[in-house]
């Protein structure tokens, strides 16, 4: 039987749900698969497929049935999937070797021939593509504008990874200076002042802005430190770490740490007779002004969307507590780091609570529950309405949680990712096996799924792959499958 002929029924379930009583229409579409298919990869918005697919000798791309050149070899890209896609899907890019020369493949034209290529990656918007490799033994940078001229640049043996701006028209790096032990930091080639040491340089957003911490050296054996932001220094200071950019690129921010680097710091004992010396405190550098007073602060500096509010983790006394616009909220003994809603008007965190573990939300703590499975993947939804998170109960199982209630059935299945419909009226949970809408499953089975992608508010997609039996043999079959939520 030939299984793309195959005419599948509409399944539909109803139940009670976040956003009221749910049902669901799924309809699934036959994917074609090419025969000796290797590995596979789903664009960004799983409207697109690729496939690698072995031949006697040689190796070729298939995307939407159209195959692509023979190579010798195709290289994983990110150690997982086979080709790249740009956020939009219009273009794709892959590794492949020809003999001894590597080539980068975009939109099946192959880019300067290497010695080696690393892994590629495309700007935002998709019309630029930059990768690093070496070509007659030197490290160079290719980057191929959205007419898919490749420029090569040449680069000097340097200290730490490649930095490339976010749309891909800048980079930067770490270089030695001279003989010495000196850094330099270089910024689209051109060289900073040296230092002692320099950390990795950070990109803002949009592009237009480059920091970095540095070190000099003085003459008493002791360091000054330095932020250096569009190639001007400010300071000095100690113990400086995690430069970040705000959103809309227009303020900085770095931590200041209190001596040590970390923990809490114990004052000296002092000289008999003489008054004890304050202990020196932690501070957040912000746009070049040093604020606050803690024992210490704990990386991540988290600014709001707006880029008007900055928070972040700080020690305080035998706990912890989360930093708000620089008022300090309730003392817990762990803390994780904070996030703001898409309107920045509310924060949400994890903390340690008696009995387990609550959801501080706009400073006000929730209800214990057991444990949470990812304190770090608390999610607003689009209208900043709602929280939702996966709660954690005693005998191990795990249920979605929206507002503190619980949507759906407990379950052991693996860890869900969850999103919001762009109306904020559904929660959807998936994990390698399954999907669920407010909580009530997806019928169709598969042994992996692309991440759901929304067409509407009350329809969504996705591409699904299956292990099924073809005229008695095991074969992985390849599946788009849509949803109607009702």
């Amino acid at each position: 039987m030939n299984r793309f002929a195959i005419v599948l029924g509409v399944l539909s379930i109803v139940a009670t749900a976040f956003a009221g009583d749910v049902q669901l229409s799924e309809k699934l579409t036959p994917i074609k698969v090419p025969e000796r298919m290797m590995v596979f990869a789903v664009s960004p918005r799983a409207d697109r497929i690729a496939f690698v697919v072995r031949k006697t000798r040689k190796k070729s791309v298939v995307i939407d049935g159209a195959a692509g050149a023979d190579y010798d070899e195709i290289k994983p890209i990110g150690g997982k999937q086979s080709v790249l896609f740009s956020s939009d899907a219009k273009r794709h890019a892959y590794i492949a070797r020809d003999g001894a020369n590597w080539f980068v493949v975009i939109d099946e034209k192959p880019g300067p021939a290497l010695a080696t290529a690393n892994d590629p990656a495309f700007s935002g918007d998709g019309t630029t593509l930059a990768y690093a490799g070496v070509k007659d033994g030197k490290p160079v940078l290719v980057t191929v504008d959205a007419g898919d001229t490749a420029t090569m640049h040449d680069l000097p043996d340097i200290a730490d990874e490649l930095v490339v701006s976010p749309d891909l028209h800048h980079w930067a790096y770490v270089a030695q200076s001279g003989g010495g032990g000196d850094r330099t930091v270089v910024i689209d080639g051109n060289a900073s002042e040296p230092f002692a040491a320099a950390s990795r340089p950070v990109f803002s957003a949009d592009s237009s802005r480059c920091g970095f911490l540095a070190k000099t050296n003085k003459t008493d054996g002791s360091q000054d430190e330095w932020i250096v932001v569009d190639g001007k220094k400010v300071g000095p200071f100690e113990n400086l770490t995690s430069l970040t950019f705000s959103p809309d690129a227009k303020h900085y921010a770095a931590i200041r740490n209190a001596p040590g680097g970390g923990g809490p710091v114990m004052p000296a004992m002092p000289m008999p007779g003489a008054k004890p010396a304050a202990p020196e405190k932690a501070g957040v550098v912000r746009d070049g002004k040093l604020e606050g007073s803690y024992d210490a602060i704990e990386p991540p500096l988290v600014f709001s969307p707006d880029s008007a509010r900055l928070a972040f983790v700080a020690d305080a006394g035998n706990g912890r507590c989360c930093v708000v616009d620089g008022k300090p909220g309730p003392v817990s003994n762990n803390v994780h780091p904070p996030m703001f809603s898409p309107d920045s008007k509310r924060v949400a965190y994890a903390a340690d609570a008696v009995g387990g573990v609550t959801v501080v939300v706009d400073g006000k703590p929730g209800g214990a529950l057991n444990d949470i499975a990812n304190e770090y993947a608390l999610i607003f939804s689009p209208d900043s309405k709602h929280l939702a998170y996966l709660g954690v109960n005693a005998d191990g199982t795990r249920v979605p949680m929206v507002d503190e209630k619980p949507v759906g059935t407990p379950s052991r299945a693996g860890v869900p990712v969850l999103g919001f419909s762009p109306d904020s009226a559904h929660l959807v949970a998936q994990d390698g096996t399954h999907i669920w809408i407010d909580g009530v499953a997806v019928r169709q089975d598969f042994r992996s799924a692309a991440r759901v992608v929304f067409d509407a508010n009350d329809r969504f997609h996705t591409i699904i792959a299956r292990a099924e039996k073809v005229n008695r043999q095991s074969v992985e079959t390849f599946y788009r499958l849509d949803v109607e939520i009702r």
